[in-house]
């Protein structure tokens, strides 16, 4: 197949898999796609899934990507709060929340990794519309209890203000009501003392 008219046809695609392919090419030859990718026309994102080269990637083009590869899943962790500007310091690894088992794929443009929380914690994220996709993410409610939860060192005021966690915004974004009707669905002692710990720091 001439690689010109395979762009033609996926060139809308952010990302594309195998069996997308396959949908339009029954007989397509998979050893097309390696010979792209040495001579620089695609790049695999992980097993079975692929993105032209040429595309502009930025944080949220990888948030799709990561939407995508392992379903289902959501934006959340440390990526989520750099995109909220909670954290200071940028992310370089794409993390997640899924259902599924931790997992981890890395290639050119991030390491993407996943953590598995239980299916009633499923819950919390939103859709943020691009100009030509839709990637999910944790709301900031979210992606905080997903951190505090999954995160085993902070015990303490001290562990919380090593986060160098953005104060301002977490005192005028943060809509506490939801935090806490949320934190509910964890049935976690641990988390409901790391949220106490979390307004001490607040109101210090």
């Amino acid at each position: 197949m001439q690689f010109l008219k395979f762009k033609q046809q996926f060139s809308e695609y952010i990302i594309f898999s195998t069996k997308e392919i396959e949908k339009l090419y029954p007989n397509f030859n998979k050893i097309n796609l390696l010979s792209w990718q040495k001579k620089g026309y695609l790049q695999k994102i992980r097993n079975s899934w692929y993105c032209f080269s040429d595309i502009k990637i930025d944080q949220t083009v990888l948030f799709y990507f990561a939407n995508k590869i392992y379903q289902p899943s959501y934006v959340s962790l440390e990526a989520a709060l750099y995109y909220y500007g909670i954290i200071p310091e940028a992310v370089f690894t794409t993390t997640s929340i899924s259902t599924l088992k931790t997992k981890e794929f890395k290639n050119k443009y991030s390491l993407i990794t996943y953590k598995n929380i239980k299916q009633n914690c499923f819950f919390g994220y939103k859709l943020v519309q691009k100009e030509n996709f839709t990637f999910k993410i944790a709301d900031i409610e979210k992606a905080l209890l997903d951190y505090l939860y999954l995160n085993y060192s902070i015990k303490n005021i001290d562990d919380v203000k090593s986060l160098r966690l953005n104060k301002h915004i977490l005192q005028e974004e943060i809509d506490f009501e939801k935090m806490n009707e949320y934190v509910k669905y964890y049935n976690s002692k641990i988390l409901v003392k790391k949220i106490k710990i979390l307004n001490q720091f607040l109101n210090a």
